[in-house]
């Protein structure tokens, strides 16, 4: 599993992180839901799930979303998971070092084995965006927004996709969109998304000339830990002083 504060990778019996001092374990009386123990989180590996609501479940460790058919028990391959996982880690080291080619090559191995996987669209999405190709950068983001309308971390990709080329009105629905979903549910979304999600949006509002605005939810990604680095760089870019937020 993963640090959900600064995303170091975590042993299964580590309860805080050894880097940033997050605590990460689970309290006691969440334990597993009995029909969901065969599912493995793509994302960071744990099998820790809560239900949210039918058909809907969040990882306990990380905040991934898992959407099952009505009435319809989970019927994820913990092998597929575990390839899946195993990608991740791989791609995650390219994507360290910038080199965003050998990233797709790793990611686009998961396509054989999970092709409507959602963090694996997100992803291929994003490494897309980073060579420079908005259309398939757009494909992959948009086949995510078809399978997974509710999830807000695909909205706000989108939206970031077109923030990246200058069309600020285009973005500003979808980040609208992955706000909405972030404050309806919350519990959905891990920390790190959530404040990303609020810094984004106020980047936004700010490139529109709404600096108010973008004062307000920078103000609120902070409170969510946005990392003073991130706040920097959005004061800096909408030239608005960072002891203000």
């Amino acid at each position: 599993m993963f640090c959900t504060k600064c995303g170091t990778l975590l042993s299964d019996d580590e309860t805080y992180c050894p880097k940033c001092g997050n605590k990460v374990s689970v309290k006691e009386d969440e334990a597993d839901n009995d029909n969901i123990l065969s599912l493995v989180c793509e994302s960071c590996g744990s099998t820790k799930f809560k239900m949210i609501r039918k058909g809907e479940y969040v990882c306990r460790y990380c905040g991934s979303t898992f959407f099952m058919k009505q009435d319809e028990p989970p019927q994820d391959d913990p092998d597929v998971s575990a390839k899946l996982f195993a990608i991740f880690q791989e791609a995650a080291k390219h994507e360290e070092n910038n080199k965003y080619e050998k990233e797709l090559q790793v990611l686009s191995q998961g396509l054989e084995i999970a092709p409507d996987d959602c963090t694996l669209l997100t992803k291929l999405g994003r490494v897309y965006w980073r060579l420079g190709m908005f259309d398939w950068s757009r494909k992959y983001l948009e086949k995510a927004e078809r399978l997974y309308p509710n999830d807000p971390v695909v909205y706000n990709n989108i939206a970031l996709l077109y923030l990246s080329k200058n069309l600020y009105a285009e973005a500003l629905p979808y980040f609208e969109k992955s706000v909405a979903l972030a404050q309806t549910d919350p519990i959905s979304v891990g920390n790190n998304d959530t404040a990303v999600i609020y810094g984004n949006y106020a980047l936004c509002l700010g490139l529109l000339g709404d600096i108010e605005q973008a004062r307000k939810y920078l103000g609120i990604a902070k409170k969510k830990g946005y990392r003073s680095s991130s706040i920097k760089n959005v004061c800096k870019r909408l030239k608005i002083d960072p002891s203000s937020i």
